[in-house]
């Protein structure tokens, strides 16, 4: 399964980064940076079937292309940004990994104020 493969990797890395943090914490540190790329790529190519999905479902309640594209990008910002801010986190930069949730949040609601607007139409050409 993959999740044991994922698993065994992080906690190999936790290992190994917590026993060479003694004498090395900058080598420690860029093992977790390595662990974290290696999970993050795996679960990159998951994305194919994640794909398939979102097309599946756009022909089945027939949205439009535009509004899937706006969904799958806030996905991206939301991982991208989670796995930044935790690397800046576990460095101890807790300020930096701050400006990044906020960029990301306003990444999202950016990308997110199409859609808002596309709903508010709607409804108002419903009510009146």
């Amino acid at each position: 399964m993959d999740i044991i493969n994922i698993a065994t990797i992080a906690f190999l890395g936790i290992i190994l980064s917590i026993i060479i943090k003694q004498n090395r914490p900058d080598i420690a540190f860029m093992i977790s940076i390595v662990c974290c790329i290696m999970i993050l790529l795996s679960g990159i190519s998951k994305l194919t079937s994640i794909m398939e999905v979102f097309e599946n479902m756009q022909e089945i309640i027939l949205i439009d292309e535009k509004y899937m594209k706006y969904l799958i990008k806030i996905i991206g910002i939301s991982y991208i940004s989670g796995f930044a801010s935790d690397v800046c986190k576990d460095s101890g930069h807790t300020a930096m990994a701050g400006q990044i949730d906020i960029f990301a949040k306003v990444s999202i609601l950016t990308i997110s104020l199409p859609v808002v607007l596309a709903l508010v139409e709607l409804i108002s050409e419903v009510v009146g």
